[in-house]
């Protein structure tokens, strides 16, 4: 689901890139197509322990879907691009929604089975807890070999990053030509393309305020993504920095 909803991102994308250069209508488009993305994220992340937070994240992906219908109607209307590409994204969006609606059913039963009172005999309890110990012995031992992984492979990354950097001068100053492959990017550095560049410039701080669920860390590392293939430059040195798109989109 979370790959296919990548890809109908990417292809909303190309479509309201057809838009004229500076109409609104085509960043609002852009805006809640990927709040949707965002929020399906967000809820596929949270756990069977987080059911409230989950329905919440689902029913906000909704909301953004119900706005993104009105904003497809209004464009269609303008004629900027063939209308068959509006019903391509609408019967795949249409698609979403009843995914997004089917994932909210079976939490709202899973709610309802849980407010129901349930007997569980001593000795099936035990063999119960018994069993999640055993379990949570497994996961814990297969998550710290992933974290090692993982570090270390952070670490080789750098290495490499820093070593990338030496031969470069001025990668700031410097602007891309081309086109953005939007494929290529992550969800979250989608949206924070959508932040620069419908606020110019932000420093770390006031970018970590729209990303309440990712640590400072996280967001450093999509930033420097970012600007590796120049699509984002900085502005300032240490705490005056500020984040900047290169190119306009």
């Amino acid at each position: 689901m979370k790959e296919g909803l990548v890809k109908i991102t990417n292809a909303l994308y190309k479509v309201t890139g057809l838009f004229p250069a500076k109409e609104p209508l085509k960043f609002a488009i852009r805006k809640e197509a990927l709040d949707v993305l965002f929020f399906y994220i967000i809820s596929e992340k949270q756990n069977a322990s987080q059911l409230a937070q989950k329905e919440s994240s689902l029913k906000k992906s909704l909301e953004c879907l119900g706005l993104l219908k009105t904003y497809f109607e209004i464009a269609k209307q303008q004629k900027w691009v063939d209308a068959r590409n509006f019903l391509v994204l609408e019967k795949e969006y249409l698609f979403i929604e009843e995914v997004i609606e089917h994932d909210l059913s079976k939490i709202n039963n899973t709610q309802k089975q849980q407010q129901e009172p349930t007997t569980v005999p001593e000795s099936l309890k035990e063999e119960i807890i018994q069993e999640l110990k055993e379990q949570a012995k497994v996961e814990l031992n297969s998550l710290s070999k992933q974290e090692e992984k993982k570090q270390n492979n952070i670490y080789y990354s750098e290495k490499q990053n820093q070593s990338k950097d030496q031969g470069l001068q001025n990668l700031d100053s410097e602007k891309p030509s081309g086109e953005i492959d939007y494929e290529k990017l992550t969800s979250i550095q989608l949206k924070l393309l959508e932040l620069l560049q419908g606020n110019g410039q932000l420093r770390p701080n006031e970018i970590n305020k729209h990303f309440p669920n990712l640590t400072s860390r996280s967001i450093r590392r999509e930033l420097k993504g970012l600007k590796e293939r120049n699509i984002v430059g900085t502005i300032g040195t240490g705490r005056s920095v500020s984040y900047k798109i290169n190119l306009e989109i």
